[in-house]
């Protein structure tokens, strides 16, 4: 997340502080010090949605978020994605499983 912010232009602690807002918000805080390849599949998932907000996008790209993860999993990032529809940030999913999507 922070080598997402460092591209823009901000201070060490305005970065420091973001990233661990978007890690907070997205229930991370406690592998902030986690290697990436040590997340399980729907850690390592909602670490690239965190990557994803650090530049405050309009809209997401979600490309099959659902595959490869456990249900809770599913259950968590569905509930992510309508948190962030509610936020006002547009969202397209493409995904085989349309139940899982809607």
């Amino acid at each position: 997340v922070e080598a997402i912010l460092e591209t823009m232009e901000l201070d060490r602690e305005s970065i420091r502080a973001r990233s661990d807002e978007l890690l907070g918000e997205l229930g991370l805080s406690s592998l902030s010090s986690s290697y990436a390849d040590q997340l399980s599949g729907g850690e390592s998932r909602r670490l690239e949605i965190a990557r994803s907000l650090a530049r405050d996008p309009k809209h997401l790209l979600l490309d099959e978020p659902f595959s490869g993860i456990a249900p809770k999993a599913v259950e968590d990032i569905q509930t992510m994605v309508v948190e962030l529809r509610d936020r006002g940030i547009g969202i397209l999913i493409t995904d085989h499983n349309v139940r899982e999507t809607l």
